[in-house]
């Protein structure tokens, strides 16, 4: 039988206890987490292109919770559609955004390599310390997990979808659409981190783009990095729902468990729910946007993504009496133990990166 779901796989695999204490927490951890670094995303985007528009000494200047709260009125818009089905098209768009603001981050970072007003910040920068570069690695490797984590949520994605019958099943459509993203998206954001980093070296923040707006050198550069933002903005308002669609899922069916059925009302009421708690700790950790997506990345993407499916096929084997030979569990361990150790290190990392920026942090950006 086929399991659609990581719940299901985790709860006939593993049990019910390694679901519910473990797989299930960091699946929705990781949804939380990720809506909120989207919201994030969008508010700082809009942002910059308003920074990069405006002039400081006649046009007001607009918090960047303005922003994202706007972004948070788009989301309890979309929240209206019942399921994915009606935003069936949404994913294949964002496809398409990667590609366009990924490629022009790497152009432009490769036309602004040897700037000498960039190489003088980046003189000026002061080096991290030791102890900062082995935390920061840690970091770097959960932030990634992160950006490729998505397969951990797929299943789940994927199980919110409905099959109409007569018709071709959405879910073909999705994994069709995803391996079309894999191959060209991993190599363009490859691309514009390496490109990126050798530019910008430790000047690199959380966003490339916003590091690439703070350095144009001109008009043709300012409205490129604009049209790269504008495509992040859509990528990453129509990415909230995809994944918010399995905290929706979620809700809606505890409540039909426990009353029987679940009215529009309260279905949009608990959407709306979720979607004013993401806004909330988006506007509150603004700042910390990079630390948010590692923090994502190491509780959520890499258990799910590394640790869980080693442990899962172990047991299945053991169950089924199919036979492993010594290299392939020495592999299988090996996985579970390195990704366990950076998971929690890219923990410990960006909490301790949180808490060393506190005191000069601001509430509510």
């Amino acid at each position: 039988m086929r399991r659609n779901s990581y719940k299901q796989m985790g709860k006939d695999i593993l049990g019910s206890s390694w679901n519910n204490y473990l797989i299930l927490p960091c699946l929705y951890l990781g949804v939380f987490f990720t809506t909120i670094a989207y919201l994030v995303t969008a508010g700082e985007n809009i942002s910059a292109i308003y920074s990069s528009y405006s002039d400081p000494s006649n046009s007001p200047h607009i918090r960047q919770l303005v922003w994202t709260s706007i972004i948070a009125l788009i989301q309890m818009v979309l929240a209206l559609f019942s399921n994915l089905d009606d935003l069936k098209g949404m994913s294949f768009f964002g496809i398409f955004a990667s590609l366009i603001y990924a490629s022009i981050a790497t152009i432009l970072s490769i036309l602004l390599s040897g700037n000498e007003a960039i190489e003088a910040k980046k003189a000026i920068q002061q080096p991290p310390s030791t102890i900062d570069t082995i935390f920061n690695v840690f970091m770097g490797l959960t932030t990634i997990a992160f950006a490729f984590g998505f397969q951990s949520l797929q299943p789940n994605i994927m199980g919110t979808l409905s099959n109409r019958p007569g018709t071709i099943s959405p879910r073909n459509s999705m994994n069709k659409g995803l391996n079309v993203s894999y191959a060209f998206v991993f190599i363009v954001y490859y691309a514009a981190s390496i490109t990126g980093y050798y530019t910008f070296g430790n000047l690199i923040d959380g966003d490339i783009l916003i590091v690439i707006s703070k350095n144009i050198q001109n008009d043709g550069q300012k409205y490129a990095i604009t049209i790269a933002q504008v495509f992040v903005i859509l990528h990453v308002v129509i990415a909230y729902q995809l994944f918010a669609h399995i905290a929706y899922a979620v809700l809606e069916n505890k409540v039909i468990k426990i009353y029987g059925s679940c009215s529009k009302l309260v279905s949009i009421s608990m959407r709306w729910a979720f979607i004013l708690c993401t806004w909330f700790i988006a506007i509150l950790l603004g700042g910390f946007f990079g630390q948010i997506m590692a923090l994502a990345g190491a509780i959520s993407n890499v258990p799910i993504t590394f640790v869980v499916p080693c442990i899962m096929y172990l047991s299945h084997a053991k169950a089924t009496g199919k036979t492993i030979s010594n290299v392939e569990k020495a592999v299988l361990y090996l996985i579970i133990v390195v990704s366990s150790v950076v998971g929690i290190l890219g923990i410990v990392s960006s909490v301790r990166s949180i808490i060393i920026n506190l005191p000069t942090y601001s509430l509510f950006v």
